[in-house]
């Protein structure tokens, strides 16, 4: 993890992808309010996942020509930006709104993904290539898996445990 406090590209990476996946996994239990919401049933999921695929596929198809044009940093920045318009757009109370936000997370995903691995390979010595990425990628999962337990409606180490939305 030295390496990644170092290198300022990296650790501006590291730091804004960590924080942003505090809040932004919250999305992976929200979506099922926000069905509901819409008078769906959680079945629907599989609606908005296949658009959420098709964004991602969208995306990995233009990532090398954004990370050559723009670099990883702003790729990953790019994409999280979209993934965070994402999130905007779910608080509106519209169907075909939501069904047009997760295109949209598809593509920044992808494109963070990207990015973010990109800058981890192309900045890193080979020699330490292993370490830095499995660094990097426990400070995102961790922030992700606080992210999605803290949205969950099911909290079973609350001492009032509901598993009601």
């Amino acid at each position: 993890m030295e390496h990644v406090w170092r290198t300022l590209p990296l650790r501006q990476i590291v730091i804004g992808t960590t924080i942003a996946f505090l809040v932004v996994a919250f999305s992976e239990t929200l979506i099922f309010s926000v069905i509901a919401h819409l008078g769906h049933k959680p079945s629907f999921f599989g609606v908005v996942a296949t658009l959420q695929g098709t964004g991602a596929i969208a995306g990995l198809v233009t990532a090398g020509a954004l990370v050559r044009r723009l670099g990883e940093v702003k790729t990953v920045g790019l994409g999280l930006a979209m993934f965070g318009t994402c999130a905007a757009l779910l608080a509106l109370p519209s169907l075909p709104i939501v069904l047009l936000a997760f295109p949209v997370a598809g593509v920044g995903l992808s494109w963070l993904i990207v990015g973010f691995g990109t800058a981890v390979q192309t900045r890193t010595p080979l020699a330490i290539q292993g370490r830095v990425s499995a660094a990097s990628d426990i400070s995102i999962s961790v922030a992700q898996t606080v992210s999605i337990a803290t949205g969950s409606p099911c909290r079973p180490w609350s001492t009032t445990a509901s598993c009601s939305s």
